[in-house]
């Protein structure tokens, strides 16, 4: 389950890139943050499990990268989809360009071109 999980999966989010930056996580709606990519139906029905009971998992918020005022889902798909599913609110993160140098050894112009091919299918 997640929340046993919860404290490795804090330890792996706080050594990502961008971790320890100023830029805090906020609550928002799962419907104004854009998918990139499709979700496991099974991963969020087991997300949804660990919500309905415990809420959502603030401690690794979901992060997007914000463009031409669309904010892309970067990490968290899954949890962002069972959280829209139960119709709760999720903490977000942005993320700024370096993340995905760091992280991906690519560029934010990358993520988005991939981000737009995804959404206009």
């Amino acid at each position: 389950e997640l929340v046993e999980h919860g404290d490795d999966v804090a330890k792996f989010v706080n050594k990502a890139p961008d971790a320890g930056n100023i830029l805090k996580a906020i609550p928002i709606s799962p419907n104004k943050l854009t998918p990139t990519e499709v979700p496991d139906i099974h991963k969020i029905k087991q997300l949804e499990r660990s919500m309905e009971s415990n809420g959502f998992y603030s401690r690794h918020p979901v992060r997007y990268y914000e463009h031409g005022g669309q904010k892309y889902i970067v990490d968290g798909h899954h949890r962002t989809q069972a959280a829209k599913n139960l119709g709760l609110d999720v903490k977000a993160k942005p993320v700024t360009e370096s993340y995905f140098q760091q992280r991906w050894g690519s560029n934010a112009q990358e993520f988005i071109k991939k981000a737009k091919d995804f959404t206009q299918k």
